[in-house]
Parts: C-alpha cells; sequence; structure tokens
C-alpha cells in the first residue's frame, strides 16, 4: 500500500475516533467483566382501596433497567444475577457519582381495555447500586442487600380522569 493510501485509511480512522469522543465524551475500552446491576427486592402490589392484590403490574428499575410484571397474587422480585459487560467507559468529560446507592421502583397499574380500574403511576426509593455507565465498577454488594417491601398501594384513579 502506498503511503497516500495508507494516511486515507487512517484518515478515516481518525475521522471515526473522533466522532466517538465527540458524540459520547467517553472512550470505551475492550474489558470484559461481572456486574450486578441491583439488589434482591421483593414487595407485593395491592389495591389501596380493597386490599385485594393487583396482578400484571409492572415493576420497575429506573436505573437498573429491568422489570417484572406482578403474579396472580401482586408479588414481584428482583434477583440479583451478575451478567457480563464487554467494555468500561473512561469518562473526558463530568460524569455520574458512581459512589452512590439508591434507585427508583416505578410502578405502573396494569391497562387492560375495558377494564374499569386503572392506578395512579407510583415511584418508590429503594436501595439497590445501580451500575454506573462509566468505569469498571462491578456493584458486587448488590448481592449482599436484600429489601422486602412488603405490601405497597397503589391507588386507583378517579373513574373521570383522561385516558393517556
Amino acid at each position: 500500500m502506498s503511503l497516500e493510501g495508507w494516511y486515507k485509511v487512517n484518515q478515516g480512522r481518525h475521522l471515526v475516533l473522533l466522532l466517538m469522543l465527540g458524540l459520547t465524551g467517553c472512550l470505551a475500552i475492550p474489558y470484559p467483566h461481572k456486574i450486578v446491576p441491583y439488589s434482591h427486592i421483593t414487595g407485593r402490589i395491592i389495591d389501596a382501596n380493597t386490599g385485594a392484590p393487583v396482578a400484571g403490574a409492572i415493576v420497575g428499575l429506573s436505573q437498573g433497567h429491568a422489570s417484572r410484571e406482578t403474579d396472580s397474587n401482586g408479588n414481584f422480585e428482583f434477583k440479583p444475577e451478575e451478567e457480563w459487560r464487554l467494555f468500561f467507559n473512561l469518562p473526558l468529560l463530568p460524569f455520574e457519582f458512581w459512589w452512590m446507592c439508591g434507585d427508583d421502583l416505578v410502578i405502573e397499574g396494569p391497562y387492560e381495555p375495558g377494564k374499569e380500574i386503572r392506578y395512579r403511576r407510583q415511584a418508590i426509593q429503594v436501595n439497590s447500586c445501580p451500575v454506573p455507565f462509566f468505569l469498571a465498577y462491578s456493584r458486587r454488594e448488590n448481592l449482599s442487600i436484600r429489601g422486602d417491601l412488603g405490601d405497597i398501594p397503589l391507588r386507583p384513579l378517579p373513574a373521570d380522569a383522561p385516558r393517556e
């Protein structure tokens, strides 16, 4: 390959690298490692008015990027499991505080067309340590954190509330 051809090929690679850095603000470095994205969290969703279990509600962790659907008894469970990440991101700009723990458990009632009862969306702070986007922080402490939230009442929306 001529020197001119080599320069054109490497110029393209440099452009791609500069675009990656400019768009993400970080440098992705191949480094396979295991993470634990959330802690062990259990609970049961119930109707605030009747105390009946709410089946089919969606329960999710806002930063843990995981969700579960409640069973027929209103129960849900997040079990901590190790997952593989192939890269870690080296920040080039200011970034999140990776040492802080806490996540929001977001609950949305089931939606069934034609069903009379609709529920308000609710969020609860839980003790779970989200894996930061930057660095190779595994959050192994999530394996030892257990949170049983017990019964969580979900309030129904008024019948005349507008549909979303």
